[in-house]
């Protein structure tokens, strides 16, 4: 299965099938820079759904020593423990910039419960520093996935394709009106006709001052 909101990319030489977000999920996007995404890897031998988080600051944060909590609803907490990716740097403008990663183990059931939460709040923890987000936004994020990977059935008003705006109806055009009014054009017509007798009565007369 998969929808609009999914990519899968397939290894033939590991034989490995990866389905992932094609976005990633911003979690914090001001100096801090963390970025989620939600994928699944199945192999031979391994079948298993992650969660990536991406940090990039001007200070290590140390993903891999901290954890990931994950309250819902304002009641439950689930603490996930990190797996490191990577971590690098790179220089930007003046500054040298800390890139990790590290990667959180999930499963159907867990990620069910995120789809299903009125509301839902991120703690991200690192050596000795955390960060707190909100993350309403990921719930319709998590409902993306589920519809895509899991049950094409749930969720669908969230996949759904928006539909489009109706065209304009197109409007008659008004018949072009003269310019003169009507009074006008009748008085017009009034002093040709009269003209035109005018000149017949000429012509008569004409005639007649010839015969005499």
């Amino acid at each position: 299965m998969s929808n609009r909101f999914l990519k899968v990319d397939y290894d033939k030489f590991a034989n490995k099938t990866v389905t992932s977000m094609k976005d990633e999920y911003n979690v914090r996007a001001n100096v801090i820079k963390l970025k989620a995404m939600l994928r699944h890897v199945s192999m031979p031998d391994l079948d298993t759904l992650v969660l990536d988080l991406n940090y990039d600051g001007l200070e290590w944060f140390f993903l891999s020593h901290g954890n990931l909590t994950i309250n819902i609803n304002d009641v439950e907490n689930i603490v996930l423990e990190p797996h490191e990716s990577y971590t690098d740097t790179y220089t930007g403008y003046e500054d040298c910039h800390c890139v990790e990663s590290d990667w959180y183990q999930l499963d159907q059931e867990l990620l069910k419960k995120i789809c299903d939460a009125k509301t839902l709040d991120f703690k991200i923890a690192g050596a000795t520093t955390y960060d707190i987000a909100k993350g309403n936004r990921f719930i319709e994020y998590a409902q993306k996935f589920y519809n895509g990977f899991y049950d094409e059935e749930a969720y669908k008003e969230v996949v759904a394709e928006p539909t489009p705006k109706p065209k304009p109806a197109a409007t008659e055009s008004a018949p072009s009106q003269s310019s003169t009014p009507a009074s006008s054009s009748g008085c017009m017509v009034t002093l040709l006709m009269a003209f035109s007798a005018l000149s017949s009565l000429a012509v008569c007369v004409s005639l007649l001052i010839g015969l005499f």
